[in-house]
């Protein structure tokens, strides 16, 4: 798979979406829908398992995905998406030069694509 700006795009938002809900799941705060279609009077169901089990369903199928890179490249992805750490301290932490970073960074991100895209996870 070439690797565009489009896919490099959604590559970013899994990550920050893999972050988020293991924000959310690890705070154990979940969020109570309402049922629209439901009648005063009556029971209302509650989401709140189904919306916990496809957040854990998505982080579990993600960290499946990553396991599957190489050290450096996985380490490389974690440090700038789910730390938040900028390119520059990500290639400190790595001990390698801010220009291997450079590099590293955009092809773990295509190799992520190319694995997330061959499981329909993208």
């Amino acid at each position: 798979m070439r690797n565009n700006p489009t896919t490099d795009a959604l590559v970013i938002l899994r990550l920050r979406q893999w972050r988020q809900n293991r924000e959310i799941l690890r705070s154990g705060v979940t969020r109570r829908f309402v049922d629209p279609d439901a009648r005063p009077g009556r029971k209302t169901r509650s989401s709140n398992s189904n919306h916990a089990e496809a957040r854990l369903i998505a982080v579990i199928d993600l960290e499946r995905v990553l396991n599957l890179l190489h050290e450096d490249e996985r380490t490389a992805l974690i440090a700038v998406y789910h730390d938040g750490q900028t390119m520059r301290r990500a290639a400190e932490i790595m001990d390698i030069s801010d220009r291997k970073m450079a590099y590293l960074l955009p092809a773990a991100r295509a190799k992520l694509a190319n694995l997330l895209d061959r499981r329909n996870l993208l």
